[in-house]
């Protein structure tokens, strides 16, 4: 049953300009205002960095000097032998304590904005606050307590350290702290003079002071600036939200915060991406800064709309101006088309002007002459087809050329002159079997035994022309007596042996010629001693053997390539292997034939 088959859908010449307008112009727009974004988006990123850097930095440098001054007053406080012998005493009367209590008011005073008050609490139970009696529980354990234990501590000689967030439940009920809030402090072994640890300073940090200070230091929304310990545990916040938890940070931002004091880099905070940055305080404590990414985009927000409208309004633009283009070029060529299909048969005829554009009137006129001349060139291309074939043939017959017989001539005049009778006699046998040969067996297809024996011939006369300097080696099939090959096809290759691997001067030279039996095919290998080739050299004639144009100039390998292609198909020719300073082989790759399957005109039968 006979089906119609659906023809595909051409488009338009006028469409396809415009589609690739639009589409060209669309990308271009498109990767245009990426570009922008991403170009504001880094101006973004690197203005948040440098403010989060400097917010960070500016609010470090005011809890360093606070932790500075600290230390200093620590230290200080140290050197008062009589002050740490009074508190590394067992029992302490009241008079002293009195004493003591006044020195210590003295002594210790509070440091920078973040302290809330001091404390000096010595083994022996005697307690100091710079915060009034009335403030404080009268018979609170301060030596069962935790944070006590860790600041008396004086493990790998560290006498100065950072306690994390511990309660303050040492406040009575009038003064204005609950004990369901929490702080962190700074503390200073002290020692007596045998070395022994008798009690400790402790400077309590006021958090809500802090957070406001950090509060102040912010810059975005919801940006966050907090103070963490050692176990990344938040022991302030601007905001207060997540006091006492520990801050979730992605292993890339905790290596940075183990081999660097400072820094800035985007990374995961409690799962959310932000740009952090971050100072060492005190003693590998930390300062982070953390921004939302989220926060940094909206900023941008502003900047996509108006992106967003200006590529609409560009592609709006172009869409106009596409569709002009459009219109100012279907026109003229629907006028071309039209009279191109009212061309008749009998009259190729084609109006060449009138198109509205130079390049369509030039086609126009091109298509004009294309008629008048296509009879012509088809009889042309026809007629040299036919004759092809045996111009190739023709070449390859006219191979002894007028310079190898006048020097072959001139070779016999020389042994004549001289009285060899008996080489004479051999070079006019060559000479004249070469003839014959190469002149009256006009069959295209021969004995492979009579073109072997022709080659050997024409070798012989070049043996004989250079004194031995030349030898030819032999290495023939016996399988070969009962079959045909192409005629001339051995000659060229041994002549361009002679010609360019020895260069017309043999010294030690050898050919030698193989042929070998394979399945359906004989493999002629031709090979010398020369020169050889470079890599270079050798893809240049493989690729000009494989053209198909016939050049009067070079005859040679290219039309026997070429020949045997035409004859028998791609899967035979000549084969070209060859190595600088290693000589060259030509290995011509033919089919079996017989006389049985050999046509009448001497081609080969269709099989």
């Amino acid at each position: 049953m006979y089906m119609n088959k659906k023809k595909r859908k051409i488009p338009l010449l006028s469409q396809a300009v415009r589609n690739y307008y639009l589409i060209v112009n669309t990308c271009l727009l498109l990767v245009f205002g990426s570009c922008i974004l991403f170009i504001t988006m880094k101006i973004l990123v690197d203005r948040e960095s440098r403010t989060s850097e400097i917010i960070t930095e500016q609010a470090a440098l005011s809890i360093n000097s606070t932790f500075d001054d600290i230390i200093a007053q620590m230290v200080s406080f140290s050197s008062h032998t009589e002050l740490i012998t009074q508190i590394g005493r067992k029992t302490l009367p009241i008079q002293e304590q009195l004493d003591l209590e006044r020195e210590l008011k003295t002594v210790l005073k509070k440091t920078g904005l973040f302290i809330k008050d001091i404390f000096v609490v010595g083994d022996n139970g005697y307690v100091f606050s710079t915060i009034t009696a009335s403030g404080m529980l009268p018979d609170y354990d301060y030596w069962s307590q935790d944070w006590y234990h860790e600041a008396k501590s004086t493990e790998d000689k560290i006498y100065i350290r950072m306690l994390g967030l511990h309660p303050q439940d040492f406040y009575s009920s009038g003064f204005p702290v609950t004990s369901s809030k929490e702080t962190f402090s700074m503390s200073f072994a002290l020692q007596n003079a045998r070395g022994n640890v008798v009690g400790a300073l402790i400077y309590n940090f006021d958090i809500d002071q802090m957070a406001e200070i950090l509060n102040s230091s912010t810059y975005e929304r919801n940006g966050k600036l907090a103070l963490l310990d050692e176990n990344n545990v938040v022991v302030s916040q601007n905001d207060h939200r997540q006091l006492g938890e520990t801050l979730v940070l992605s292993d890339k931002i905790l290596d940075a915060m183990d081999e660097n004091k400072n820094g800035t880099l985007q990374g995961t905070v409690n799962g959310q991406t932000c740009l952090l940055s971050f100072q060492t305080i005190g003693r590998n404590w930390k300062l982070v800064s953390y921004v939302p990414q989220s926060e940094i985009l909206r900023h941008a927000g502003s900047m996509v709309v108006v992106l967003a409208l200006t590529l609409a309004a560009c592609l709006f633009l172009n869409l106009l101006i596409a569709s002009q283009v459009t219109r100012s070029i279907r026109k003229p060529i629907r006028k071309l088309t039209e009279n191109i299909q009212n061309i008749e048969s009998e009259h190729l005829v084609l109006e060449p002007n009138g198109y509205q554009y130079q390049e369509l009137d030039q086609i126009a006129e091109k298509f004009s002459g294309l008629l008048d001349r296509v009879d012509t060139l088809i009889q042309k291309d026809y007629k040299s087809q036919l004759l092809l074939n045996k111009f190739r043939l023709y070449s390859l017959q006219s191979q002894i050329n007028p310079h190898f017989l006048m020097n072959t001539l001139q070779q016999l005049q020389t042994e004549i002159v001289y009285g060899n009778v008996e080489v004479s006699n051999d070079i006019v046998v060559s000479l004249s079997k070469m003839l014959r040969y190469s002149l009256y067996h006009y069959e295209a297809i021969v004995p492979i035994p009579m073109e072997l024996q022709y080659i050997r011939s024409y070798l012989e006369l070049f043996i004989r022309k250079y004194e031995g300097e030349l030898r030819a080696e032999y290495e023939i099939t016996e399988e070969v007596e009962q079959y045909y090959m192409p005629k001339l096809l051995l000659q060229p290759v041994v002549e361009n042996c002679i010609t360019h691997a020895f260069q017309e001067n043999p010294e030690n030279a050898v050919i030698r010629i193989e042929v070998k039996s394979e399945e359906g095919r004989f493999r002629f290998f031709i090979k010398d001693n020369g020169h050889g080739m470079s890599q270079k050299q050798l893809e240049e004639l493989a690729m000009d053997i494989n053209r198909p144009e016939v050049d009067d100039k070079r005859i040679g390998i290219r039309n026997i390539h070429q020949r045997i292609r035409l004859l028998y198909g791609t899967s035979y020719g000549v084969e070209i292997i060859s190595e600088e300073g290693s000589g060259t082989c030509f290995i011509l790759s033919l089919p079996k034939i017989k006389a049985e399957d050999i046509a009448e005109g001497g081609e080969r039968r269709s099989q």
